[in-house]
């Protein structure tokens, strides 16, 4: 609460992204070691590593994103989405044609998965078993399709570079995608971790 420096943990690689699940656990992609982290907060020390089996966690892994069951990865070069299951502590990857470039990730409230693609400029909604459900085309609001975040109403942000922020109803939990239901400029470079 007053800015001072708590607890410090060294990495040997490149830690990116973390997210805290909702046990209290921290999870850090890697990107230099090319592993999924898994720590305590306090005391603030490394429990585990985690690396897929087809070792695809590489220096664009760019998004960690956790349901009550799954740390969630979102890896650029190889255009995959790996779940890992942190009960069993075993992986599973998901690709679809065309859905390239991942660069972020979010599980929104019913356990759903958004994946911005910044080639596609376009974000994939995936389900919590790791189906692909659709896309929804972002193309006429900015450059890239670069980030992804859920409000308290369900809603997903999405940072589309130059184009600001687009606002997207998700549609039924499991279903198809809803659509874009606003845009946001913001006069810059929209990129919100």
């Amino acid at each position: 609460q007053d800015g001072n420096q708590i607890s410090s943990h060294l990495f040997n690689g490149a830690p990116f992204w973390g997210q805290i699940d909702g046990n209290g656990t921290l999870w850090v992609v890697d990107r230099g070691d090319r592993e999924l982290v898994k720590m305590t907060l306090s005391p603030f020390t490394e429990i585990s590593s985690h690396i897929p089996p087809n070792g695809c966690i590489v220096p664009e892994s760019l998004g960690v994103a956790s349901d009550q069951n799954s740390i969630w990865v979102a890896e650029y070069d190889c255009n995959q989405l790996h779940q890992f299951d942190i009960v069993g502590e075993t992986w599973s990857a998901t690709s679809e044609p065309g859905v390239t470039d991942h660069r972020a990730l979010c599980v929104d409230h019913n356990g759903d998965v958004w994946v911005p693609e910044s080639a596609g400029r376009a974000v994939s909604k995936f389900s919590s078993t790791g189906s692909y459900l659709g896309t929804v085309d972002t193309s006429g609001y900015g450059n890239y399709a670069l980030t992804a975040n859920v409000d308290r109403n369900g809603y997903i942000w999405v940072g589309v570079g130059t184009g600001g922020l687009v606002k997207i109803n998700p549609g039924t939990a499991g279903g198809s995608p809803g659509s874009v239901a606003s845009s946001h400029p913001c006069g810059g470079f929209a990129y919100p971790y």
